[in-house]
């Protein structure tokens, strides 16, 4: 079951359009996915303790959709879809599924927390964060020099 989850911004706006929401909704999805790395790891010695990720598919594949939505209507307002395992009202209250991560080979104390994997994930997490401030920063210059040129 789809639904449109509420528009990133108020409709009409000039934040609602164009790449920032996009980016914004990847950079949350990100920093969300950081702090379940980084539980992953602190918790790499706890008996019991099975890895854990975020749906990295479904969020991607709901984001593409959104855009692709968002190009069809005639007022181009960005509206993230959401499932059951992505959700959230898009305005900052986003929250996803933590779903188990069965790879690996459980060690002594019914762990899988490869830390080599996890280490991998994080710096390819840190990787994409970062090119999406980049972005971010890019836009944001782009509109003040627009602002500056017109006033």
């Amino acid at each position: 079951m789809l639904d449109i989850a509420g528009p990133f911004t108020q409709a009409g706006t000039l934040f609602g359009k164009g790449a920032l929401p996009v980016i914004e909704r990847s950079k949350a999805f990100l920093e969300e996915r950081h702090k379940v790395i980084a539980h992953n790891i602190a918790n790499v010695n706890t008996r019991y303790y099975k890895a854990i990720d975020l749906p990295e598919d479904d969020f991607q594949h709901l984001l593409g959709r959104a855009i692709r939505y968002r190009d069809e209507k005639p007022i181009k307002v960005f509206e993230m879809v959401h499932n059951d395992r992505v959700w959230g009202d898009w305005g900052g209250n986003d929250d996803f599924q933590r779903i188990p991560n069965n790879e690996g080979i459980l060690r002594h104390g019914d762990n899988n927390v490869d830390i080599d994997k996890q280490v991998a994930m994080m710096s390819r997490n840190q990787m994409l964060f970062k090119t999406m401030n980049s972005l971010a920063r890019k836009q944001y210059d782009l509109l003040r020099s627009t602002i500056r040129e017109t006033a």
